[in-house]
């Protein structure tokens, strides 16, 4: 793991995250159209704070999106997608967070490259 990488999550992990999820699209998320998907879980599933990031997949052209989520109820998969209008399957990975540490390194480690887009929405 790279440094800024390695400080982006720590800096992130006392905020506290519920959730934890990766989405894959049929076409590559990009930092013009993952704001809007993302934007979508804060307003709809009413999620009060989001971190993504945007990475590469491997030995493709696609890309996928790891979330961080904090929220006040429980959310699922199936919710959570309602919410983003994306199909169910397009959420590969959704779990409840266990260990803030691991999985904001996890979500951050490509952080400071260039071809990783990140964000945090309140």
């Amino acid at each position: 793991m790279n440094k800024i990488g390695l400080e982006y999550g720590k800096w992130l992990a006392p905020m506290g995250w519920d959730y934890i999820a990766t989405i894959r699209r049929h076409y590559p998320l990009t930092e013009t159209n993952a704001p809007v998907l993302m934007q979508r879980a804060v307003n709809k599933a009413k999620v009060t704070r989001l971190f993504y990031s945007i990475e590469p997949d491997y030995n493709d052209k696609h890309t996928h999106a790891h979330l961080l989520l904090s929220c006040n109820y429980k959310l699922d998969r199936d919710s959570m997608a309602k919410a983003m209008n994306i199909q169910p399957q397009s959420i590969s990975y959704f779990e409840p967070v266990i260990n803030q540490e691991a999985v904001t390194n996890y979500c951050t480690k490509y952080v400071g490259r260039s071809n990783v887009f990140y964000n945090l929405i309140f």
